[in-house]
């Protein structure tokens, strides 16, 4: 063997790739067969992860995979008979955000939510202040986005809710000074703020 030869790597073993498309395929069928008005969102892919398909459920639960190709994305949304839409186009469905926010014990924040407080059950208060470090770190994260160095947090909601916007709007890759990485930090700060 020659001293600075290229080392082979074994190839998969014969089917392995087949399989562990069925098995992607059974772990997806589980989630939809157990949820009702789950629909398949197609997620480009990043600098950190590759292309995903993110499945939503009519309550906003939600189950993430990695998939080959967009191609291979459709023929698995095909067989499990949901509709799929590309996330670069429609965006996430609100329902997702709202999911999160009831999981952190928030209410959500949209008019257009799908679950509210009801008669039975008091209002919760609005929360005032971001107090745990990881949401003070994500009011960080858009304030440098946007540009806003000022280093006084926003007062409420609205505020936040506009400073999320402008650092969107700042670091949207399609822009000419735009960044992908600093778009993903921005989205990732928006759903610890569940925004």
């Amino acid at each position: 063997m020659p001293l600075f030869g290229r080392r082979r790597t074994a190839p998969w073993p014969v089917g392995a790739a087949r399989r562990a498309r069925e098995s992607l395929q059974e772990e997806l069928e589980a989630f939809v067969s157990s949820r009702a008005g789950v629909e398949a969102f197609l997620e480009p892919a990043s600098a950190t992860s590759g292309l995903s398909l993110l499945l939503v459920a009519g309550d906003g639960e939600s189950t993430r995979r990695p998939v080959e190709s967009p191609k291979a994305a459709n023929r698995l949304a095909a067989a499990l008979g949901v509709p799929l839409y590309e996330v670069n186009r429609v965006g996430y469905p609100q329902r997702m955000r709202d999911y999160a926010l009831r999981q952190q014990g928030r209410r959500p924040r949209s008019p257009f939510s799908t679950a509210g407080p009801t008669a039975a059950e008091p209002e919760p208060a609005a929360p005032t202040g971001y107090s745990s470090p990881r949401e003070r770190e994500a009011i960080t994260v858009l304030e440098r986005a946007a540009g806003d160095e000022s280093g006084s947090s926003p007062a409420d909601e609205e505020a936040l809710g506009r400073l999320f916007r402008r650092a969107r709007a700042a670091s949207h890759p399609d822009r000419f000074d735009g960044d992908r990485v600093r778009w993903d930090e921005v989205e990732q700060a928006g759903r610890v703020l569940g925004l």
